[in-house]
C-alpha cells in the first residue's frame, strides 16, 4: 500500500484496471477493525474505511449497493431472519481479474494436469484409463511417448510428457525444449506450486490452468437446490492455497478446509480442500463436465457475507482514491472495497509491475 502513487494501477471490482488518482500520508493511532467473511477470509480496515455493500434489508427492498463505513457496519453485523440469525452485510464478488496475456514456457493446461497427477520429480503423468482425455490433451500440446500400464494396477496408465520424455536420451537434460527442464526452471520440480506468472496470466490462460487442476484432482457434487459444488483436493498446503487464489481471481466465491487424510482407516497426513460453486464450465474431462449443473448458482455464492467485525490493535493506515466507480481490490483474496482508509496490500494490475503479495 505504501508504494502506491498517483498514476499507478490497481484493479476495480469488475476486474479491470483502475488508476490511482490520490494517495494520503500514512496515518497512525486510528481505530482499526478486523473484518471477517463467510469464506473464512479477513482483512483489517480503518473505522472510516468505505465499503461497497448492501444489507439484507436493502436486498429485500430491491435497493442497489451503497457505500457504508466499517464503523457503521460494526454497529450491527447480524440480524434475525426468517430461518434464524443471518449476516446483515454483503459485499460483491470480484469479476474475472483481467491480467495481461503471459508468454509461458509450459501450456497452462499441461502445468495444471501435472500439478494434479504428475510425478513431482519429472514430467510423468499418471491417469486412469477412463480419463485418457487428460493425457490426450497434454500430448496434443507438448507431445509424449505412448503411455504404458502400471503392472500393479492395469487400469492405471503412466506416460512421459514432452520431447525427450523422462530425459533419458543423450543431450536431453539441460535442453530448454525438455519439459523436465522447463519445470525445473519454473521452480516446481520437487515443490508443486503455481508460479506467479501463471497466477497473473490472462483469464483464458488461468481458466485452462484451472481445468488441468480440476480434471485431475477436482470433484463435483450436487448440493441442495441442485447446485454444483466443485472441490479441489491436495495433500500440499501451498498448492491448495495457490488454487484458492486462482479460483478467486476468476470471480468465484471459494473457501478452504483442512482435515485428516486417511488410507485404509489410518491417518497418513493432512488433506486440503478448496470448495466453490461454479456458474460456468470449469472442467474439460467429459465425465466431470457432465456432472456439473452449469448456470444454476445459489444466491449465497453470488456475494460474500460479513460475519464479524471486531476492533483490534491499531496499525498504520493509508487512503487512496481511484478513478471509475471508486472500487479496488485488496489482498490475495481479491476483496472488493471502496476508496478511503485501509491497512493491507493492494493488488496491482499486472502490466509491467509485479503483483504485491500479503506476507
Amino acid at each position: 500500500m505504501g508504494d502506491l502513487a498517483p498514476g499507478d494501477e490497481v484493479f476495480g471490482h469488475a476486474g479491470r484496471p483502475a488508476t490511482v488518482t490520490w494517495v494520503s500520508p500514512v496515518m497512525f493511532d486510528r481505530t482499526v477493525y478486523k473484518v471477517s467473511f463467510d469464506d473464512r477470509d479477513s482483512v483489517l480496515a480503518d473505522a472510516d474505511h468505505q465499503w461497497l455493500t448492501w444489507s439484507v434489508d436493502d436486498a429485500n427492498a430491491g435497493r442497489a449497493a451503497r457505500v457504508v463505513t466499517t464503523s457503521k457496519m460494526a454497529e450491527r453485523v447480524w440480524r434475525a431472519g426468517g430461518d434464524g440469525r443471518q449476516s446483515k452485510w454483503r459485499i460483491p464478488l470480484v469479476g474475472q481479474v483481467e491480467y495481461d496475456y503471459r508468454k509461458v514456457s509450459v501450456p497452462p493446461y499441461v502445468l495444471g494436469a501435472w500439478l494434479g497427477d504428475g510425478d513431482t520429480s519429472g514430467p510423468t503423468l499418471t491417469f486412469h484409463e477412463s480419463d485418457r482425455h487428460v493425457f490426450d490433451r497434454c500430448r496434443a500440446l507438448v507431445g509424449s511417448c505412448e503411455p504404458h500400464r502400471d503392472t500393479r494396477n492395469l487400469l492405471v496408465m503412466r506416460a512421459s510428457l514432452g520431447p525427450g520424455g523422462l530425459g533419458r536420451r543423450p543431450g536431453v537434460n539441460g535442453d530448454p525444449s525438455c519439459l523436465r527442464q522447463k519445470l525445473r526452471d519454473l521452480g516446481v520440480l520437487g515443490c508443486k506450486r503455481i508460479p506467479v506468472e501463471y497466477l497473473t496470466a490472462s483469464v483464458p490462460q488461468r481458466r485452462e490452468l484451472l481445468e488441468g487442476l480440476l480434471d485431475t484432482d477436482g470433484y463435483v457434487t450436487r448440493k441442495a437446490g441442485n447446485s454444483s459444488q466443485v472441490e479441489f483436493t491436495s495433500k500440499l498446503e501451498g498448492l491448495a492455497t495457490d488454487v484458492l487464489e486462482l479460483v478467486r481471481s476468476l470471480g468465484y466465491k471459494a473457501r478452504i478446509k483442512f482435515g485428516p487424510m486417511k488410507l485404509r482407516g489410518r491417518v497418513v497426513g493432512t488433506r486440503y480442500r478448496v470448495f466453490f460453486t461454479a456458474r460456468d464450465p470449469v472442467f474439460s474431462l467429459p465425465r466431470k463436465l457432465a456432472a456439473q449443473n452449469i448456470g444454476w448458482v445459489k444466491s449465497r455464492a453470488r456475494y460474500r457475507c460479513i460475519t464479524n467485525i471486531e476492533e483490534v490493535e491499531s496499525v498504520p493506515v493509508q487512503c487512496i482514491a481511484v478513478d471509475g466507480d471508486g472500487t479496488y481490490l485488496m489482498t490475495r483474496s481479491y476483496t472488493v472495497t471502496h476508496k478511503d482508509l485501509v491497512h493491507d496490500l493492494v493488488l496491482r494490475a499486472g502490466r509491467s509491475t509485479q503483483r504485491l503479495h500479503v506476507p
